[in-house]
C-alpha cells in the first residue's frame, strides 16, 4: 500500500452507527491465536487456530470500514448490487485481493428454507477448511441464544432493516504459505414480514427471496500495516461497539 492508499482511506465518506448498549458482556479474555468467532456489525467472522488477535482485529475493522462506506454510497435494501460494489472496492483498498466474486439472485426449491443452512452451504463453495468448522460452531452458538440476546440484537441492528436482511459470513484461515485466506459469503433476503432472529427461522419458500454469492480472498498483512491507523481513525471508537466475540 502507498501513501495514496492511506489518503483514499481518510477520504472515504462513511455512515457510522451511533453507539448502542446491547448489554453484551465484553470482559472475557480470549487466547491469542485460538480459534474464535465474532459478530462484527452485519457480519459473523470465524478464525481458525493460529491467527493472532491483532490480525483478527485488522480483518474485522477492514470489513467494518467497507460496510460503513457502502452504507453511505448505496442503499443496501434497494441497491444491493451497488452496495457490494463499494464494499468490495474498500476491502481491496485495505489489502484484500478478491477472487471469483459473482453474486446472483437465487431461487429456492425447498418447501421450507433455513436461511442459516442456505448461507453456510453457499459459504462452503468458497472455503472448506477448519475456519468453516469454526463458523458452523459460531452459528450454532447464536442459534441457541434467545431472541433478545445482545448478540442477536447487535447482528440484526446492523444486518436487517424492516423486511430486508443483508449480512455477511466470513471464514478466515492461514494457508500453507502463510497467506490468510477468506471465504466470504454475502447475502440479502427479503421477507414477507419481519420476524425476530431472522437467521434461524424456517421460512416457507414463498415468504423469502434470496440474493447472494461467495468468493475467495487473500489478506495482505503487510498492505494493511500501512493503512491500519487510517482505518482506526476513520471508524473512531464506534469500531469497538460493533464487535462482540462469541463464546464457542
Amino acid at each position: 500500500m502507498t501513501t495514496e492508499s492511506v489518503a483514499q482511506i481518510y477520504a472515504l465518506d462513511l455512515m457510522l452507527e451511533p453507539a448502542i448498549d446491547f448489554g453484551i458482556q465484553r470482559s472475557k479474555d480470549f487466547s491469542d491465536g485460538a480459534a474464535s468467532a465474532a459478530v462484527n456489525g452485519s457480519s459473523v467472522v470465524a478464525f481458525s487456530q493460529g491467527i493472532p488477535l491483532q490480525t483478527q482485529e485488522d480483518i474485522l475493522y477492514s470489513m467494518q470500514i467497507a460496510a460503513a462506506s457502502a452504507n453511505k454510497k448505496a442503499n443496501r435494501q434497494s441497491n444491493i448490487e451497488g452496495w457490494y460494489i463499494e464494499y468490495i472496492r474498500v476491502l481491496e483498498l485495505t489489502g484484500w485481493v478478491i477472487r471469483n466474486w459473482a453474486p446472483t439472485r437465487r431461487s429456492i426449491d425447498e418447501a421450507e428454507v433455513d436461511v442459516a443452512e442456505v448461507a453456510l452451504d453457499l459459504l462452503a463453495t468458497a472455503i472448506t477448511g477448519p475456519a468453516l468448522v469454526v463458523m458452523k460452531a459460531a452459528v450454532d452458538a447464536m442459534k441457541s441464544m434467545s431472541d433478545d440476546d445482545g448478540y442477536i440484537r447487535l447482528f440484526e441492528h446492523y444486518g436487517a432493516d424492516g423486511s430486508v436482511g443483508n449480512f455477511q459470513l466470513g471464514a478466515v484461515e492461514e494457508g500453507a504459505a502463510g497467506d490468510l485466506n477468506l471465504g466470504l459469503g454475502a447475502y440479502q433476503f427479503t421477507m414477507s414480514e419481519r420476524k425476530k432472529k431472522i437467521l434461524f427461522i424456517k421460512w416457507r419458500k414463498q415468504e423469502v427471496k434470496l440474493w447472494g454469492g461467495a468468493c475467495n480472498a487473500v489478506f495482505s498483512r503487510a498492505a494493511y500495516d500501512d493503512v491500519r491507523q487510517a482505518v482506526k481513525d476513520k471508524l473512531g471508537p464506534s469500531r469497538q461497539d460493533a464487535v462482540a466475540r462469541l463464546d464457542i
